[in-house]
């Protein structure tokens, strides 16, 4: 006591339930001192109120431990949700060769998934204006697909994509927190979005268009998981075009080669004809070839024929004209 020059001292307790926690000392150090009974009750009380307020600050505590387990297992939760969902999504994508399905198909799983009010597809035109392709949005909201024919961003223009041309997404809370620009902003209350968050989609290695998801009502702090999110979906969207684009050309190649199946029949079938004709030509030919000569043969000796007829119509004749000579004498004798 000598050392901490103390003269009177007054000690309490303090409990935290029924386990002694620590003191609360109150010391006197210019004079010794009496403690008044209403003083010592009073320090008491204290001690008391100390002691509830420890066990309530470890009741806090708990809850708070509790509450962030339960948070994390919600989040984890979630995240094994949207995990299966982003693989349903990514299988039905894959499954489908009819991109206007798979837009659609996904656009309303994606709005699904991130509880959001709107989810759109946008493609951008060679000039990098664009337009939407597909979209799926919550009860109330009206549809942006129809009723903008061209979207122009100045800024997409000038910097051809920006940096979704990089491969880059973006997340915006709150788009008048954002310091964005007054005619962005303007394109975004056309859209009535008060946050959004954007990924890129690449065909082969060419931007192509945007998965955007909108918040219309208020603003909203996106996580890294739900960016993320959108991102693999928008990957996987560019490998749908990919093989939509592969389709396509198979379907054309196809046809093409159908056509040119077509058309080298036909012309094998005229040449077959041909050859048919061009044998028969010869054979024909060769049958009055092989006619030719008898008939050349027999016109050529018709003259000494019919000199040889004359001749002999002639004896047979003088013949006959003898022979009736004859009898006629023989009568006479």
């Amino acid at each position: 006591m000598k050392r901490f020059k103390i003269r009177a001292n007054l000690v309490v307790p303090l409990l935290k339930g029924k386990t002694l926690w620590g003191l609360l000392c109150i010391h006197q150090c210019s004079a010794p001192r009496q403690w008044a009974t209403h003083e010592i009750e009073f320090v008491n009380q204290i001690a008391e109120h100390f002691g509830v307020a420890l066990q309530q600050a470890d009741y806090l505590e708990q809850v708070q431990s509790q509450s962030a387990q339960l948070a994390r297992a919600v989040e984890r939760e979630k995240a094994v949700e949207r995990q299966n969902t982003l693989a349903i999504t990514i299988d039905n994508i894959r499954r489908s060769l009819d991109i206007d399905t798979i837009f659609t198909t996904t656009t309303e799983e994606v709005r699904q998934l991130l509880d959001v009010e709107r989810v759109i597809i946008y493609r951008f035109f060679p000039d990098w204006s664009g337009e939407f392709m597909a979209e799926s949005i919550a009860d109330g909201w009206e549809p942006l697909v129809g009723n903008f024919s061209i979207i122009v961003d100045t800024y997409l223009q000038e910097t051809h994509g920006g940096h979704y041309a990089h491969n880059q997404t973006s997340a915006v809370d709150d788009i008048y927190q954002a310091g964005l620009s007054d005619c962005h902003i303007h394109l975004l209350e056309a859209f009535k979005a008060k946050a959004y968050a954007i990924a890129p989609i690449f065909q082969g290695e060419k931007l192509w268009g945007l998965l955007a998801a909108y918040q219309n009502s208020t603003p909203r702090c996106w996580e890294d998981d739900e960016v993320d999110l959108l991102a693999q979906i928008g990957g996987q969207l560019g490998v749908a075009l990919q093989q939509a684009g592969l389709l396509k050309q198979t379907q054309e190649q196809t046809e093409k080669l159908t056509r040119t199946l077509k058309e080298l029949q036909q012309s094998q079938s005229h040449l077959i004809q041909r050859e048919k004709m061009a044998a028969l030509g010869q054979l024909v030919a060769g049958i009055a070839h092989e006619i030719n000569n008898p008939v050349n043969f027999i016109y050529g000796n018709l003259s000494h024929v019919d000199e040889y007829v004359q001749d002999l119509l002639g004896l047979v004749n003088l013949y006959q004209t003898h022979d009736l000579n004859r009898v006629r004498l023989f009568r006479h004798e």
